[in-house]
């Protein structure tokens, strides 16, 4: 796809009548486009399932190369500021609608492009370019009379259409618009004519003769037969490129209206790399949000909210949020996701979540993770409403399979990796546990925990924790008792509600049943055989 043009035409025309300099205009930076984005996914959403999410939302737009976007999370309140206003103002149907319409016709000039490469006739190629480049000029403008009738309030769609407002009546754009409409026009007004003689043809200017072509049809169409195939003249085919005779034909209208393909060539030659550089930066940021607004769209039971986000203190609350990669898969089998909320205040840091398996406790932690992350990178997230503390850096241990190519067994890797993520955490950083330990006694778990959550408050970083040892939940008055609610007095009946309230005790006595195979239903099993 060719490059845009530089600015500086275009910058030359507005200094003219403009005093302040034109800046970097982008849909998802306010002032920090310049920043290094991330390539490589972060390696806490293959835990967090946010891994998923990612590939749905890109699966249809790997042509605009998103994934950095979403595997950056921002690091300043503004920034995410920024894109949730742009995001609100995506959800107008108006400014919607026109974004979509842009990126449709975008998305057809890049088809011009790509058949340009493929064409060997010079002539036809310069036809291709035109019609691209004055779909181009005619977007623009519309794109620019949508957003200015839907009156965006976000500073970045605000500046889009500031942006356009100024570009559009640059000279270099009314230049090029104007030259591809009158050369539009002057090709669809031309006309010659054909004249076959045995092998040989000769091409000659149309001089208004009388075109019989109409009435030949209307003769004929009596005699026409049902469903019969259509041989009318240009329906044989619609590959793009010419045969030899097309060609020949082509070359020799040429030469009859030389002055009219000339002017076609110096529009080309002229016109060649005609895109902007930030109408391009548009068309692929706006689809950060629109793919986000597509993704979530099926979810129709749930609530969405902009975050109030944090950097003074670590108090926290949200109000019924869920595992967005759950909901949406809950969603098109047309069913609804459980919510839950939680809350942190005052010195309160870690939420510890027990309760018998299969409950949700790790969808709650997944959720939580999901939460910050989404947030960070200015997404609206599940929930009522929120506020959520901005991390720098998000780590996760969820529990894997032993490995057989290692020495080393659960115990070994659970410690190495906690070791790891202790040598770089910061107080600002978030870390999610999910069932370590799980190989070992339950006084050493306990005790080996301990120790981990002493280090965690030391950093005064925010956590989850989901195990088995209840007593972890009355560590002290940093930990917060998260339980897994089931239905009555039925501990088989899951309710996959995530309450605040002190632990009971069943989780690791059910752990340790099912471990050993000692529930009630292993037990009627053996007892039945």
């Amino acid at each position: 796809m060719p490059i845009g043009p530089p600015l500086d035409a275009f910058e030359r025309d507005v200094a003219a009548s403009h005093t302040d300099p034109i800046q970097p205009v982008s849909i998802l930076f306010n002032d920090r486009i310049g920043d290094k984005l991330n390539n490589d996914a972060p390696e806490c959403l293959r835990d967090l399932n946010i891994d998923q999410i990612i590939n749905r939302i890109v699966a249809d737009r790997e042509e605009y190369d998103l994934r950095a976007f979403f595997y950056t999370p921002l690091r300043s309140v503004d920034e995410i500021q920024y894109r949730n206003a742009v995001f609100r103002d995506c959800r107008n149907v108006a400014i919607d609608a026109a974004c979509r319409s842009f990126a449709a016709t975008m998305r057809e000039i890049r088809g011009h492009f790509t058949q340009t490469g493929k064409l060997h006739e010079t002539l036809q190629k310069h036809a291709w370019l035109l019609d691209a480049a004055t779909l181009y000029c005619g977007g623009c403008v519309k794109l620019h009379t949508d957003i200015s009738a839907a009156q965006p309030q976000s500073k970045g769609l605000q500046r889009i259409f500031q942006y356009l407002d100024r570009y559009i009546e640059s000279s270099s754009f009314l230049e090029m618009k104007n030259d591809g409409d009158e050369l539009k026009h002057a090709f669809s007004t031309l006309r010659y004519k054909v004249i076959v003689d045995g092998g040989s043809f000769t091409v000659q200017r149309h001089e208004n003769e009388v075109d019989y072509s109409a009435d030949v049809l209307d003769t004929f169409a009596r005699f026409k037969q049902e469903n019969s195939k259509d041989h009318h003249t240009g329906k044989f085919t619609e590959w793009p490129d010419m045969n030899h005779i097309e060609a020949k034909i082509l070359e020799f209208v040429s030469l009859l209206y030389a002055e009219l393909f000339k002017r076609l060539e110096q529009f080309c030659d002229k016109h060649t790399n005609f895109l902007d550089p930030v109408i391009q930066r548009f068309d692929r940021e706006i689809q950060f949000y629109l793919g986000y607004l597509d993704y979530v769209a099926p979810i129709k039971d749930a609530s969405f909210c902009d975050p109030k986000v944090c950097t003074s203190d670590k108090r926290e609350e949200v109000c019924e949020g869920f595992d967005l990669a759950l909901a949406v898969k809950l969603a098109n089998d047309g069913n609804s996701v459980v919510c839950n909320s939680y809350r942190l205040s005052g010195n309160e840091r870690i939420l510890v979540v027990s309760g018998p398996n299969q409950g949700g406790k790790t969808t709650f932690a997944r959720m939580f993770g999901q939460l910050h992350y989404l947030a960070a990178i200015g997404c609206p997230i599940p929930g009522r409403h929120a506020r959520i503390h901005l991390f720098d850096r998000l780590f996760t241990h969820f529990e894997r399979e032993e490995s057989i190519g290692t020495l080393a067994g659960n115990l070994q890797d659970d410690l190495d990796r906690i070791r790891d993520i202790l040598m770089v955490a910061t107080s600002d950083s978030i870390v999610i546990l999910n069932e370590i330990f799980t190989s070992t006694s339950l006084a050493d778990a306990l005790l080996l925990s301990k120790h981990i959550i002493a280090q965690i408050l030391t950093r005064d970083m925010l956590a989850v924790w989901v195990t088995f040892v209840d007593e972890l939940s009355r560590f002290g008055p940093e930990t917060v008792s998260m339980v897994s609610d089931v239905v009555g007095d039925d501990p088989t009946q899951r309710t996959f509600k995530i309450t605040r309230k002190p632990a009971d005790g069943r989780s690791y006595a059910m752990s340790l049943a099912e471990k050993h195979g000692l529930t009630y239903e292993r037990i009627l099993g053996r007892v039945r055989t």
